[in-house]
């Protein structure tokens, strides 16, 4: 069953961002302040337009109201919760369902992820054409 989001909240700043990073999130209200700081820290010096979308899985952890501040407070940034935990899996789907960007990266909210390496998708993401849209893989990647 594919999730319904009961709750969008969207700060956004353009129309067709060129990066989309999709974060599943799951009672993790110990790490989103730091999360978004990292994420926010790493995509902003490359100078391309993004939008962060923080997938709520059904947390009840007081997660879904830090999400909605950080969407209040960070330009860019895209909330979706889900009525109950669906998880890993379907949280991810419907962060690709609300992503536009030319190029989506997914990550865990768990901090365990290097930011660093955000900054070596930009040479890539100009060979990338592959995509999930519409239940299937379009395209390819070209070297």
């Amino acid at each position: 069953m594919k999730p319904t989001p009961v709750e969008t909240v969207v700060n956004e700043v353009v129309d067709r961002p060129e990066i989309s990073v999709v974060i599943p999130v799951y009672n993790e209200i110990e790490n989103v302040e730091a999360l978004a700081a990292d994420v926010w820290g790493a995509l902003q010096p490359l100078g391309k337009s993004f939008e962060v979308i923080l997938v709520d899985d059904g947390s009840r952890d007081g997660t879904a109201d830090a999400l909605r501040k950080i969407a209040a407070e960070r330009p860019g940034a895209r909330v979706v919760l889900l009525r109950r935990n669906f998880g890993q899996t379907a949280a991810l789907s419907a962060g690709f369902d609300h992503a536009r960007g030319r190029v989506i990266i997914t990550m865990d909210a768990d901090l365990q992820n290097d930011l660093a390496t955000c900054r070596s998708c930009s040479p890539v993401s100009s060979r990338a054409t592959t995509s999930w849209r519409g239940g299937g893989w379009t395209g390819r990647i070209r070297s």
